[in-house]
């Protein structure tokens, strides 16, 4: 429908021909990108009603994520797929359950109401999370946390992130510990190194002034690396029916 606004147009336009999005096409795509936020939003509400109007309320969670933001040209990227900056990596994340009482008095003896988690956490975090709910032990293999303890009141540090990317383009990996935030493309030698505290939306790279802080950081995004190649190692390959495949190969991933 949006070929009527040309917007869709822009957009193949661009992919082929690399031509140039204006400012005006660039506000015109965010607010149709927003507006599309405020509809799912919007049906979020609705579900939630729904499952409560059926009684389902009271033995069912709800999780609501996305894999990746989007970019408008924010770093140069558009879309997403291209780079490890916040605009892609920092998704929403929504946990309603039956089983965190929002009327549980906290520490201070006052009610909570809903949580809101300033913390950063992980996707990776999820999984766990779901099955301690669930009152079911997590597999030894998860490398999240849950995140139940957080929904609790409970107060915690910043977790370290782990983010890859090599959908379109060159390879990339990106380490968040402490406020710090590197990020190394495999066909640059360029590092970036961020205080996403008081840069959030990564402008500036400190990689050059503070050497000592980014080398402390790659040693420590290596370790990680080695830890999880080795993990790797032993994992098990998934076992998959003909029929999962089939849905795999629906929808692209399996060709």
């Amino acid at each position: 429908t949006d070929y009527i606004f040309g917007t869709r147009r822009d957009i193949i336009e661009f992919r082929r021909n690399k031509t140039k999005l204006g400012s005006d096409k660039i506000a015109r795509l965010e607010k149709l990108h927003n507006g599309e936020v405020a509809y799912v939003d919007s049906e979020v509400g609705e579900l939630i009603e729904g499952i409560s109007k059926r009684g389902l309320d009271k033995n069912t969670v709800i999780v609501i994520t996305s894999d990746h933001g989007e970019e408008f040209l924010d770093h140069g990227g558009f879309e997403h797929g291209h780079t490890l900056y916040d605009e892609l990596l920092h998704v929403p994340l929504l946990i309603r359950s039956c089983t965190i009482n929002p009327e549980k008095e906290n520490s201070e003896g006052t009610r909570r109401g809903s949580v809101r988690i300033q913390t950063t956490v992980r996707l990776i975090d999820i999984a766990p999370t779901v099955c301690e709910l669930a009152g079911i032990a997590a597999e030894p293999a998860f490398t999240g946390r849950s995140l139940v303890p957080l929904m609790d009141g409970k107060q915690e540090a910043d977790r370290s992130v782990l983010s890859e990317g090599n959908m379109w383009g060159p390879s990339g990996t990106g380490w968040r510990k402490d406020g710090l935030k590197l990020i190394i493309q495999s066909s640059s030698p360029k590092v970036q190194l961020f205080d996403v505290r008081s840069d959030p939306k990564e402008q500036e790279n400190l990689a050059n002034r503070h050497p000592k802080r980014c080398n402390d950081m790659m040693s420590d995004l290596k370790l990680i690396l080695q830890t999880l190649s080795q993990k790797h190692l032993k994992a098990r390959p998934p076992s998959l029916t003909p029929d999962e495949i089939e849905r795999l190969r629906s929808l692209g991933y399996v060709k």
